[in-house]
This record gives structure tokens, C-alpha cells and sequence, in this order.
């Protein structure tokens, strides 16, 4: 059965995969929050464990970032069906917060490997 995307999830351009974030939508100053980073391969795909798969976290002013940039030895789980980041982040001033990131991995069928880039965006209320 096909499960409808979290809130916020962004659907990759073909049917190879599924990327969502789930960020929490708002936070404390100096409170220790985390955003996790879901890859799911469409239907005949897998996660390549082999690709140098990479997490990159651009936080805004105003927010600590314990690692702004993961590989896959940092990834909570990384399976042929499933890819998870887990960032976590400290606000340490009020007001929104708007964060980028960029997520490098490869999807595979039994004869082609897809290498994706996807570029994802977010917002946090510190309040």
C-alpha cells in the first residue's frame, strides 16, 4: 500500500524515489532540536549503499548545527530500501528560521544507477 508523504515531503521528478524532511515547525531558543531526512527508492529501485551519498546543512543565523555535513558513515540508516539523516540543531535567537540543504545519493535498478542531487529547504519558528 502506498503511503502518502509526511507534511512538507517533496517528491523526487521521476518515479525513482521519495525525499522528505520532517523538521519540527517550531522550537525554543537553546532547546536541541532534530530534522530527519527520509530517501525512499520508487518500486524496482534500491538505495546504493556504494554511492558517496552525502549531506550537506546550510543553518541560518542564529542556529548551531552539530554537523552541517554528513556521509554515509553519519546516516541513521542505510538500507537498499531506506536512506535517514538525522541533523540536529541548537536555535540560539528567535524568529524564523530558514535552513537549506543538499542531499547527494544514488538509486539502482538491476541495470542503471541514478546518482540525484536534490536541493531542500525548510523553516523553523524559534520562539
Amino acid at each position: 500500500a502506498a503511503v502518502a508523504p509526511a507534511p512538507g515531503a517533496a517528491t523526487g521528478p521521476d518515479a525513482s524515489y521519495t525525499v522528505s524532511v520532517d523538521a519540527p515547525k517550531a522550537a525554543a531558543p537553546n532547546a536541541e532540536q532534530t530534522v530527519r531526512f527520509r530517501v525512499e527508492p520508487g518500486a524496482g529501485y534500491k538505495m546504493n549503499d556504494a554511492f558517496p551519498t552525502s549531506l550537506t546543512v546550510q543553518a541560518p543565523a542564529g542556529v548551531t548545527v552539530a554537523k552541517a555535513k554528513l556521509d554515509k558513515a553519519d546516516a541513521e540508516k542505510l538500507d537498499p530500501h531506506e536512506l535517514i539523516f538525522a541533523v540536529k540543531f541548537t536555535p540560539t535567537s528567535g524568529g524564523d528560521k530558514a535552513f537549506a540543504a543538499q542531499l547527494k545519493f544514488a538509486v539502482c535498478t538491476d541495470v542503471t544507477c541514478d546518482p540525484k542531487t536534490k536541493d531542500l529547504t525548510w523553516a523553523v519558528t524559534v520562539q
